[in-house]
């Protein structure tokens, strides 16, 4: 699954865009701790183990779940409260 992410941000969010899913982070990119908080916050959303598949120093990452399709993993985060394309989460 295709994420950006935003870190230093305010709060944390998760947002459904026309271009994909962006992600914003409370972490700095320092020391790996915005993938930290990525990876906790994404898994806790899905029921999901997830993992970084490609763009560990990058923005745009690539993001897998151990079990779980991307169209599952998109299911469980819209039941978890991600909103439609042009909101924000709660």
């Amino acid at each position: 699954m295709r994420i950006r992410v935003i870190p230093n941000a305010k709060i944390f969010s998760i947002e459904m865009t026309p271009a994909g899913i962006r992600v914003r982070l409370k972490s700095r990119p320092e020391k790996g701790a915005a993938n930290k908080e990525l990876l906790r916050e994404l898994s806790r959303v899905t029921g999901a183990r997830a993992h970084i598949a490609a763009g560990a120093k990058s923005r745009d990452k690539q993001v897998a779940f151990d079990g779980l399709s991307d169209e599952a993993a998109l299911e469980r985060m819209r039941i978890a409260g991600v909103a439609e394309p042009g909101q924000k989460s709660p």
